[in-house]
């Protein structure tokens, strides 16, 4: 006789509390997370032209290590983001993708778009499981405006019930961008 405090191992314990929808919300962000990774990856964080250089010879070699005083190490304070950036540079910066990275099986990623636009701007909406434009993102109301292209406007706003984040994003690939960029 199975003991019934004792769930069984395949079994779900009856607590009369249903945890599917946790399921579905933590796999999502790992699978975001990871995606994320990927594509900022290729960011420029500065430092262009500076490369570091690996030599684990002299770690090979029986050299001992110099005098250090870690008393004058400085570390640098991480500042403060220097203000609000301007819709205008947010929407040149969605119609120049740099890498090759911000595309995933050849479309352009809302992981990629996320990443350089900030998380603020972006919802998700868990009818159809995609990140939206807010209502209050100034990218939902003053894009259009600003030049940003009527697909790559619909792909982030998401208003088209019809369509999916597939469908909406299988426009932008690299070569639309190339196009766009082109006309200015």
């Amino acid at each position: 006789m199975e003991d019934p405090l004792r769930p069984h191992p395949y079994k779900p314990l009856a607590l009369g509390l249903d945890f599917e929808h946790l399921a579905i919300s933590v796999e999502r962000p790992q699978k975001f997370n990871k995606q994320s990774a990927a594509i900022n990856g290729c960011l420029s964080f500065g430092g262009g032209g500076t490369e570091s250089e690996d030599e684990p010879a002299s770690f090979a070699q029986c050299v001992p290590f110099p005098e250090m005083d870690f008393s004058r190490l400085f570390v640098p304070q991480v500042g403060k983001k220097s203000g609000k950036v301007s819709t205008k540079a947010l929407v040149r910066r969605l119609l120049f993708p740099p890498c090759p990275r911000a595309f995933r099986n050849g479309v352009l990623s809302i992981n990629w778009v996320i990443s350089v636009t900030g998380a603020e701007h972006f919802t998700f909406r868990a009818d159809d499981e995609r990140f939206v434009l807010t209502e209050a993102s100034e990218l939902r109301h003053q894009g259009r405006e600003m030049g940003l292209p009527a697909v790559l406007y619909e792909f982030l706003c998401g208003d088209i019930p019809e369509s999916s984040a597939a469908e909406d994003g299988m426009m932008l690939t690299p070569g639309f961008f190339e196009s766009e960029t082109e006309r200015e």
